[in-house]
């Protein structure tokens, strides 16, 4: 069943033109119904992507990074609209098995868009792919996904599935980033990639597609299969359909023009670009634990700093807000006590509040300083009590004890855990 790409209606097999909004069938595609066939494990994401390295304008190699940035944007943006849709996928499929159709076409289209750009940016492709959701003949990078039914199993417990492939897909980003700045300079000599970094680099690639359709419930198989590519040999004789388009578009059915045939989507790539790959891997182990290590402290410094700024903040509105509540009650007279004081507690405890809030989340301060802020903003609570006690007092002797006895030692309290806590995030 092949459909418009410009307004999605339904098209027959031999239709030229769409009736609906009169567009051109040559770039319709072919949404595989789903299987009946309850196993899973033949389900694949099938790539297809030259194995040879285009020729590529010097200026654009140069400028790669730039260039890609409209197209991240527009990813970043398309991927949180994605991640909503792979959360009702996922309740849909744990009750019935499966991806809903629609949700299924607009996963498969930001799969296909996101295989474009990441190939774009790590200069597998030469032209600027644009924004596009479904298949068309020039794409330089063609994605087919079997739709199939899922494991329901295997969908509730998909994030911890995935957990080992997502290690995997790591160690690869990190090790490849030398062999990507080596491309990115002999592209910028040469106006075209090393044949054996184009294999590997593709690899890597194709992993990360087949891993975000893992994660986006599009399939239901892991992503390692092909890592190293399907075969040894030319690349040349990989072509899963070796058949040469004609000039009559007519004769030939809308799968085929769904992609090019002349992108191979059985990846027949050199032992040296499988050999880069293992390299790749083991590079980035150390890299990865490097991060890890490095990362840690790196982000006790940043709470370091964001916990003293909070207390520091709280500590000062607090200071400030119970100077001014003790210069209006020494104001205040004998006759006039209660109401006075009241009134002075009223604008006290709002200041209190909004210093209140700020300790809500104490995630924010390191775990080695959360007693201390614990104890920080106990006696700020404590002191909020206190000062509500005179708010809402209607004996003077109460709030005359209250003021002059348990809001000082309190607030002692309050600036010795103030002082402690900031010492321990110096």
């Amino acid at each position: 069943m092949a459909f418009c790409t410009n307004c999605g209606s339904q098209l027959d097999e031999n239709q030229r033109f769409c009736t609906v909004c009169g567009s051109s069938t040559s770039g319709v595609t072919a949404m595989p119904p789903l299987s009946p066939d309850e196993v899973v494990h033949a389900a694949q994401v099938r790539v297809g992507l030259s194995l040879d390295p285009p020729r590529q304008s010097r200026w654009s190699v140069l400028l790669r990074g730039i260039l890609s940035i409209p197209l991240l944007v527009v990813a970043i943006a398309i991927g949180f609209v994605a991640g909503f849709v792979t959360l009702f996928s996922w309740c849909a499929a744990l009750f019935t098995g499966r991806v809903p159709n629609g949700f299924q076409n607009f996963l498969t289209g930001a799969l296909r868009f996101y295989a474009n750009v990441l190939s774009y940016s790590f200069f597998l492709t030469s032209r600027w792919p644009g924004v596009a959701f479904s298949a068309k003949r020039h794409h330089q990078v063609t994605v087919d996904v079997d739709h199939v039914r899922l494991n329901r199993a295997a969908v509730f417990f998909r994030l911890i599935l995935l957990y080992p492939a997502n290690i995997v897909n790591g160690l690869l980003l990190l090790g490849s980033l030398p062999f990507v700045v080596v491309m990115w300079l002999w592209g910028i000599v040469a106006g075209k990639e090393p044949r054996v970094l184009h294999q590997s680099v593709a690899l890597v690639v194709r992993y990360q597609i087949r891993l975000q359709a893992y994660v986006s419930l599009i399939t239901p198989t892991q992503p390692f299969r092909g890592l190293f590519g399907d075969g040894f040999g030319s690349p040349t004789a990989t072509m899963d359909s070796p058949l040469t388009l004609t000039p009559d578009v007519t004769s030939v059915s809308p799968s085929v023009l769904s992609g090019s045939p002349e992108l191979p989507t059985r990846w027949i790539v050199t032992k040296t670009a499988r050999a880069i790959v293992i390299i790749m891997l083991i590079l980035g182990i150390p890299v990865y634990i490097g991060v890890a290590v490095a990362e840690r402290p790196l982000i006790t410094k940043i709470q370091d700093a964001v916990g003293r700024t909070i207390a520091s903040a709280s500590y000062t509105t607090t200071i400030n807000a119970m100077s001014t509540f003790e210069s209006s009650v020494q104001r205040c007279t004998t006759s006039g006590y209660v109401g006075c004081a009241a009134k002075a507690a009223t604008t006290a405890s709002s200041k209190l509040n909004t210093a209140s809030s700020s300790l809500a989340d104490n995630a924010i301060f390191p775990s080695k300083t959360r007693g201390l802020e614990n104890d920080f903003a106990a006696d700020l609570d404590e002191l909020q009590s206190e000062v509500k006690a005179v708010q809402f007092s209607n004996l003077s002797s109460t709030s005359r004890n209250v003021v002059e006895n348990e809001i000082p030692q309190t607030l002692g309290n309050f600036i010795a855990s103030y002082k402690r806590l900031k010492s321990a995030l110096a």
